[in-house]
């Protein structure tokens, strides 16, 4: 009888802490999407990406190189 309880013990956390991982994915998955969405208006808007992309994302964007050298010039000497 106890080790069941145990066991059903053990069982009931692992289903707290599925439903905690799962909760924090779909915030990230909202988080993204929003980021997704606001970067597109903001290009729509005429705005021109500066700052490179990780090398690691899956979906590359474009950025105007010659801008991001005078910008990291110009933070280098800042700090």
């Amino acid at each position: 009888m106890m080790i069941a309880r145990t066991t059903i013990t053990a069982i009931d956390e692992v289903n707290r802490e599925r439903c905690h991982i799962g909760s924090e994915q779909n915030k990230l998955q909202f988080i993204m999407s929003n980021l997704t969405s606001q970067t597109r208006n903001i290009e729509a808007d005429g705005a021109v990406a500066v700052i490179p992309p990780l090398s690691n994302r899956q979906q590359l964007r474009h950025y105007d190189k010659h801008p991001h050298k005078q910008r990291h010039l110009i933070g280098c000497s800042i700090n």
